[in-house]
């Protein structure tokens, strides 16, 4: 990909840093901000960040204009996302609706379907999740057993969706369902929007390693939806998916790499604090490692780079996506083990009195997550050797 900006997109760069610095506060610099609060005191400050950056037009940035985005280019969101990086901005509240339903809904999705739910994925007003995985099937999408029945006027969903991010805040979960014989696996598979209010919706935070309960279980007990919750084709649902995931992970390389760039940079400042004598530095061995792994972070970067120059074509990431996912969990699990290692008692903090782990050891068991969600790390291997590589396996 040819990475030289064009004079359009120094514009919008600089548009778009001056706006950060008069809007990003500084205490989201100060490393554990968002660490000491609760989970739903931090959405609450994430989606008001969201509903700032909408107002100020950095929201949906590569969607149509008819529906409310600046029709720009995927480098665009190149530069937002490394923008937002460098500002050291928030997350926004609701990730999934704009880097995974919205784009899914423009490329499967029908005008009324656009015409409904955009508007409030991009100010915030509406927040969604994803119900893909299951307790069962894990990582295998195909084999999921939530089943969608036909009825007079709709569908009726029975089923249980595990690792739900946020769905304890949301209005909507884009649900995959079986609408056929599971043994046609990925061929009776159709995908649904799902309003979470409804009769029969049941949702339980999960607590993790780490004190928090950002995941949830999501039980589907006979939920009645309308005909137009199908999105895209019934049994078509897996073109849906895959459709989304990939988008998803095309944008997803660019937050990944943000917020990991902002964790090493708190590596480096815990490493080589102003005024630490030469010979407080670590040893040779464990600056060698240090530079390797920044070494691994730029070549993620530009591989980011590369799957933006692929979506510039035609919109989508291409087999790229699965190499990324794989490289930046297994970066994000080796940077915080390093974290760990090299800051003697500060790397084993214990919890907090909430019960709320921080500063490396939290690193670390986000990291272990890192590497399940979105496709286990033996799922994306398998994926570049069927896709890419085009081993017989």
């Amino acid at each position: 990909m040819n990475v030289t900006e064009t004079p359009d997109q120094t514009r919008f760069r600089h548009e778009l840093r001056t706006w950060l610095d008069a809007h990003v506060r500084p205490q989201w610099r100060e490393p554990g901000f968002e660490e000491q609060a609760s989970v739903a005191l931090r959405f609450a400050v994430r989606r008001k960040w969201h509903r700032t950056l909408a107002t100020g037009g950095w929201i949906g940035v590569e969607w149509p204009v008819e529906y409310g985005g600046r029709g720009l280019t995927p480098v665009h969101g190149l530069i937002l996302s490394e923008e937002l990086a460098r500002a050291r901005a928030l997350p926004i509240a609701d990730w999934v609706g704009v880097e995974l339903v919205a784009p899914t809904l423009l490329r499967c999705g029908s005008h009324e379907q656009r015409a409904r739910y955009l508007p409030g994925i991009m100010d915030g007003s509406e927040v969604w999740c994803q119900g893909f995985s299951e307790p069962a099937a894990g990582s295998d999408l195909a084999a999921v057993t939530t089943v969608a029945t036909r009825t007079a006027d709709g569908y009726r969903i029975s089923g249980h969706k595990r690792w739900t991010s946020w769905a304890q805040f949301a209005d909507f979960a884009l649900v995959l369902a079986r609408t056929g014989d599971p043994a046609a696996r990925h061929r009776t598979l159709s995908c649904f929007i799902v309003p979470l209010g409804s009769p029969g919706v049941t949702i339980e935070p999960i607590p993790m390693l780490y004190g928090d309960a950002e995941e949830c279980d999501l039980h589907l007990d006979d939920v009645e939806v309308p005909a137009d919750a199908l999105v895209g084709e019934e049994n078509k649902g897996w073109r849906t998916v895959m459709t989304s995931l990939t988008l998803a992970r095309g944008s997803a390389t660019l937050i990944r790499i943000a917020a990991l760039k902002r964790t090493f940079d708190g590596l480096t400042r815990d490493m080589f604090a102003p005024g630490v004598p030469a010979a407080g530095l670590p040893d040779d061995s464990v600056l060698r490692s240090f530079a390797l792994l920044h070494a691994r972070l730029e070549a993620l970067g530009h591989l980011a780079r590369r799957k933006m120059g692929e979506m510039e074509d035609d919109g989508l990431p291409g087999q790229i996506a699965s190499t990324e996912k794989l490289l930046w969990a297994r970066l994000s699990s080796d940077i915080a083990r390093f974290g760990m290692e090299t800051q003697d008692l500060d790397g084993i903090v214990e919890p907090d009195p909430s019960g709320v782990s921080t500063g490396w050891r939290r690193e670390m068991y986000r990291a272990m997550a890192n590497e399940i969600e979105g496709g286990t790390n033996a799922i994306q291997r398998t994926t570049i050797a069927r896709h890419v590589l085009k081993l017989p396996c």
